[in-house]
């Protein structure tokens, strides 16, 4: 349950913070290549503090919690952008 609320926490704090950084990465040309984002720790330690202690205890454990908050959001931001624009998948 812990790990479900951390992902729930990231994703809002991606998509509040990092939507046009993932808005852009999706709209490359290439899909096959690899981005960053650069994410300001501490920010997301103030906002999620929980995920800051599985980080510092779990390292590993953090780096997939946060990669599946970060590709629900993205997704999120996706639909979100289709429905607005009314883009074709």
């Amino acid at each position: 349950m812990e790990e479900e609320s951390c992902i729930d926490g990231l994703k809002c704090y991606a998509e509040n913070t990092y939507s046009d950084e993932l808005m852009s990465i999706m709209l490359t040309e290439d899909n096959r290549q690899h981005y960053s984002v650069t994410i300001d720790t501490m920010s997301l330690f103030e906002s999620n503090v929980t995920f800051a202690h599985i980080l510092f205890e779990y390292p590993e454990r953090a780096l997939k919690i946060s990669d599946q908050a970060f590709h629900q959001a993205a997704l999120s931001i996706c639909k979100a952008h289709k429905r607005i624009s009314n883009m074709i998948e």
